[in-house]
């Protein structure tokens, strides 16, 4: 699916639905992704608390692909913008154990989450892959993201 949405420049590049086990562990999330890396720091206890997060759900979530830089919060604006909110660390690692194909094709980045660094910043997860294969990185949710970055959206429950 590539379909362009009137009106803007953005595109959602992928549609789909997931079912996601909130009461799983973070930790348990990754394992489960089979990541060739994984940064350290992605354990529950880093994570700022999502509210409402609990039990199994369906999901139905788009990536949303711009085709230019943008920053975090102008990729929220237009998520909220069409009635969505945007996707958790619990939604990317659903994804990564159970679609890992797609962070091959491009960069899945979920800004519904903060990594709740000690310092003043935050960060957010990002699925990759590059030549020794699937990884799961932490980026500062100020970062200016290229052209090729997909975002994590759902439609609101």
């Amino acid at each position: 699916m590539d379909t362009k949405i009137l009106g803007t420049d953005k595109k959602v590049s992928k549609a789909f639905r997931l079912f996601v086990d909130y009461d799983r562990s973070i930790e348990d999330g990754v394992k489960a992704g089979k990541y060739k890396f994984a940064n350290h720091d992605i354990v529950r206890e880093n994570w700022i608390s999502e509210v409402g997060e609990v039990g199994k759900k369906e999901r139905f979530f788009v990536l949303y692909c711009f085709g230019r830089t943008i920053r975090s919060h102008a990729v929220i604006e237009e998520i909220k913008r069409d009635g969505r909110t945007p996707g958790t660390i619990k939604d990317l690692l659903a994804i990564g154990e159970l679609l890992p194909e797609l962070q091959k094709q491009s960069p899945i980045i979920a800004l519904g989450s903060l990594f709740g660094h000690p310092s003043e910043y935050k960060e957010v997860g990002q699925l990759t892959s590059d030549h020794w294969g699937r990884k799961l990185f932490l980026y500062w949710d100020r970062t200016n993201w290229d052209g090729r970055c997909q975002f994590l959206a759902m439609n609101k429950s």
